[in-house]
């Protein structure tokens, strides 16, 4: 979610659709560790706050949420190979509008993407939407909401699990214990609609939580959470899907006396991409292990 808190009538927030990008599974190959020092993804950067990065399985496409067009729009760039550069971020038109647009998610496979937006049409505030494309080269189709997930509220930040039946995102929908907090859906199948979104109360705290990345395996949670003070970057797991999660802890090498939020993770487990201000303003950074 955006690194700095913004007033109602403005606000943007985090995402994570975090489709897992493979098949629910273990992470035996990615186990739960510090991460090398990060550093910025110098090609991404601007003078405006970027942040809510998300990429594709393959680590060529990456989607991003940035002012730098004063309103709130996703950006995405592309690299012909994981040691190529990136090029330079340009707008994705087709999920524009003149109202706001935040969080964006992408599948995996790079055919599905969910994002919020508070433009007319939706449930009031920030509602979440899909859009959806036949292939890589294809521009996206037009987004649609998902009722069965939004509320007058603001909602953000969805990431679906590998295997399509639970889905996580934050709301500030009262009844919880912070401004913002985790919620939880779930479904039958893939092409079932959403049940009705639950909060998740063993996460919830007087501060603020939000964007939410289930690791593959879907038994480990990224989220960010100020309820320390500044936001980091926290972890929990549970023994099962639909089990309670466990108390969150901090992730070690990422955190910093400054905001972190919105964590991104590759299949493997071992890079991520997430957002940070340790350098002023809000810049997309990058870290192994």
């Amino acid at each position: 979610m955006r690194i700095r808190w913004l007033a109602l009538g403005c606000l943007a927030a985090c995402g994570r659709l975090g489709f897992d990008g493979a098949p629910d599974a273990t992470m035996a190959d990615a186990p739960v560790g510090s991460f090398e020092p990060p550093v910025p993804i110098v090609p991404l950067a601007s003078p405006a706050d970027d942040d809510d990065p998300t990429l594709t399985a393959d680590l060529l496409e990456i989607y991003f949420e940035t002012t730098r067009n004063s309103a709130f729009d996703i950006f995405m760039s592309k690299r012909p190979s994981v040691d190529a550069p990136w090029s330079t971020p340009t707008l994705v038109t087709e999920l524009d509008s003149t109202s706001g647009e935040a969080c964006p998610e992408v599948s995996g496979d790079g055919l599905t993407i969910m994002f919020s937006s508070v433009r007319p049409g939706g449930l009031g505030g920030y509602d979440l939407y899909v859009s959806t494309r036949p292939g890589r080269a294809s521009a996206w189709g037009a987004p649609v909401p998902i009722p069965e997930l939004n509320s007058s509220s603001n909602d953000f930040c969805a990431v679906v699990s590998g295997s399509g039946l639970e889905l996580l995102f934050h709301s500030d929908r009262p009844g919880g214990a912070g401004a913002r907090d985790l919620y939880r859906a779930v479904r039958p199948e893939v092409t079932a609609r959403w049940g009705t979104p639950v909060r998740i109360s063993e996460l919830d705290t007087p501060g603020n939580d939000e964007s939410a990345f289930l690791l593959p395996g879907s038994l480990q949670l990224m989220f960010g959470s100020d309820v320390a003070g500044n936001r980091d970057i926290y972890l929990t797991t549970r023994a099962a899907v639909g089990q309670p999660f466990s108390p969150p802890v901090p992730v070690g090498g990422l955190n910093t006396s400054a905001d972190e939020s919105d964590p991104w993770l590759s299949p493997d487990g071992h890079f991520m991409v997430f957002a940070t201000n340790r350098s002023g303003n809000s810049e997309i950074y990058q870290a192994s292990r």
